[in-house]
C-alpha cells in the first residue's frame, strides 16, 4: 500500500514505512507490520471487510440517510455477533474480555495533527 510504505517489503528487504504513517502509528500505539508485496499468504486479510462494503453498495441510492444508518447498524450487529474464522472468536465476546487491555486514544490535539480537511464543492475529504 503506497500510502503506508515508501518502499515495499520484499523477501530480501524490510521496506520503508512512510514517516507520517509511522508517526501516526506511534501516536496511536500500534506497530506497523507490513506484508511481503505480491505474496498472498502473507497478505493482511482486508478483503474480508470489502465484501461488507459490496453488500452496502448493492443498495446504492435506494436508502434514505436514516434507512442507511439503520441498515449499517444491523449489519454491524450481525457481523459482531458471528463467529470470526481468522480469530476463532465472536468479536463482541472478545471485546468484553479484552476491553480492560485497550489503551485510551491520544489527546484530541494529537489525533488531528496529521489530518487536513479539504473542502471540495459539496463534500469534505480527509487527506494527510
Amino acid at each position: 500500500m503506497k500510502t503506508v510504505m515508501d518502499i515495499a517489503r520484499t523477501e530480501y528487504d524490510a521496506g520503508k514505512v512512510n514517516t507520517k504513517f509511522a508517526q501516526f502509528a506511534s501516536d496511536f500505539g500500534f506497530l506497523v507490520r507490513p506484508c511481503i508485496a505480491g505474496r498472498p499468504r502473507t497478505k493482511g486479510k482486508v478483503e474480508a471487510q470489502m465484501k461488507l462494503l459490496d453488500e452496502i453498495h448493492a443498495y446504492q441510492g435506494q436508502f434514505s440517510l436514516a434507512e442507511l444508518h439503520e441498515y449499517v447498524q444491523k449489519l454491524c450487529n450481525r457481523i459482531n455477533h458471528s463467529f470470526h474464522q481468522g480469530t476463532g472468536k465472536v468479536p463482541v465476546l472478545a471485546l468484553e474480555k479484552e476491553k480492560n487491555l485497550l489503551c485510551p486514544l491520544p489527546a484530541e490535539s494529537i489525533r488531528w495533527t496529521s489530518v487536513k480537511l479539504l473542502d471540495t464543492n459539496r463534500r469534505t475529504i480527509l487527506r494527510n
